[in-house]
């Protein structure tokens, strides 16, 4: 769980101070040192926590109180509370954006909740609302402990095909697709530092001079002056001794990969850039355009496509960064198989490490839609089932995500392969 150690430190500092003081919890314990994590993670005090979070992120609805209504209403006036709010009953209607035919209102004179039908409804209708149109399936399972059985046709291309009590029929908008997420230090430095260590650099270093000696020879064989050798030292530098550079809080820690109709293609922030080109910057450069690490100053993609060698470098890094994500994806359908080596369970992460920089860009491809294809076969599998076990709706929806995750994970190397094939050129 993503929120387990936000829990843990909800539960030290708020609850578990206050069910001592309720002398529920023994205080005989006079040691100020903090309980090991392990420790608290076998107490029935935590565990009861643990469910009632759970029970109430679940089941919890927000609202929100309109500015317009708070200056008409006395009563609503630095009423800042907006939920989550325990309603029974209301909390088992179905969800379907399509359909959702309900509004959730309050009265704000005697706090009573209502669920109110937009529309007449035919006797024997499945009365639906919606949780969020524009949620993720992640967001959705994270927030309400499910994910739509329409989010996993989509992911498998059968929309529509597949009985579910809540999908929407064909015709039928595509959700919003969970993000795959790169961190800072976890993936993208660490990959930096990878491709310093590694013989990726003088591969590079070597293709760029032997495509500078040919061009130097088809400049002399059309009679044109050599260019200075000089010119050639400046192509590249050494990248081992660079340091690992953080820009301290002026970066994001967390790089979101979500590609839209409106940004595909433009998945390479310039957070991201930034980050990435000043891990291999040298000194003189880097302190050039940043004076210092809280610098606001930010590179783009020009900076990649005029400079070969560090554009490569670059992308090489990226490419590194996707296989460590992707040595993190567990698959469940080969660790319950002892025969063939699954695509998912070998080092991507080493992939890149002895092949140029277009030929990574091909391989993780392959292997990421290799993993991909792998994950929608057992969804298939779980989906068409018509009686699924508690594990198994979950062992779905956990592969829903992944599915969708992976998705944007292609789209990022297929705007990688294109910057390279732009490099190469």
């Amino acid at each position: 769980d993503r929120n387990e150690k936000s829990l843990e430190r909800r539960y030290q500092l708020g609850v578990e101070p206050f069910l001592k003081q309720l002398g529920l919890l023994d205080n005989t314990n006079s040691s100020k040192a903090p309980v090991s994590i392990d420790s608290l993670s076998q107490t029935v005090e935590y565990q009861s926590f643990l469910e009632a979070s759970k029970c109430i992120s679940t089941r919890g609805f927000h609202l929100t109180i309109d500015e317009a209504d708070k200056e008409d209403d006395d009563d609503l006036k630095g009423n800042t509370y907006s939920g989550p709010f325990l309603l029974p009953v209301i909390d088992l209607l179905n969800h379907d954006p399509s359909k959702a035919c309900t509004t959730l209102q309050r009265d704000s004179s005697t706090g009573i909740f209502s669920m109110t039908a937009e529309r007449a409804l035919a006797i024997g209708e499945d009365v639906v609302h919606s949780y969020g149109d524009s949620l993720t399936s992640a967001q959705l399972l994270q927030t309400f402990g499910f994910v739509p059985y329409l989010h996993t046709q989509q992911v498998l291309g059968t929309e529509g095909t597949t009985g579910s009590s809540t999908g929407r029929t064909n015709g039928s908008q595509q959700h919003c697709w969970t993000p795959a997420s790169l961190h800072k230090s976890d993936h993208l430095t660490r990959a930096c530092l990878m491709v310093k260590n590694s013989v990726v650099p003088r591969q590079v270093r070597d293709r760029i001079n032997l495509r500078k000696h040919k061009n130097g020879l088809e400049s002399a064989a059309n009679g044109n002056e050599e260019e200075e050798e000089e010119e050639e030292d400046d192509l590249v530098w050494e990248v081992h001794d660079i340091p690992n550079r953080r820009m301290a809080e002026s970066i994001p820690d967390e790089f979101l990969v979500s590609a839209t109709d409106r940004n595909r293609g433009c998945l390479l922030t310039e957070d991201m850039i930034t980050l990435l080109a000043i891990q291999f910057l040298p000194e003189d450069a880097f302190l050039e355009i940043f004076s210092t690490e809280q610098s606001s100053t930010r590179l783009d993609r020009s900076i990649l496509t005029e400079d070969c060698y560090l554009g490569m470098l670059v992308c090489h890094s990226l490419l590194t960064a996707i296989g460590i994500k992707a040595d993190e994806y567990a698959t469940p359908a080969a660790a319950s198989s002892s025969t063939a080596l699954s695509p998912s369970r070998k080092r991507a992460s080493q992939m890149t490490m002895k092949s140029s920089t277009s030929a990574s860009a091909v391989a993780m491809k392959r292997h990421i839609v290799a993993m991909r294809d792998q994950d929608q076969k057992r969804c298939s599998t779980l989906l068409s089932k018509s009686q699924k076990s508690l594990q198994e709706e979950r062992e779905m929806f956990g592969l829903t995500i992944r599915v969708e995750e992976m998705t944007n994970l292609l789209l990022l190397c297929d705007e990688i392969g294109l910057l390279v094939t732009e490099l190469e050129r």
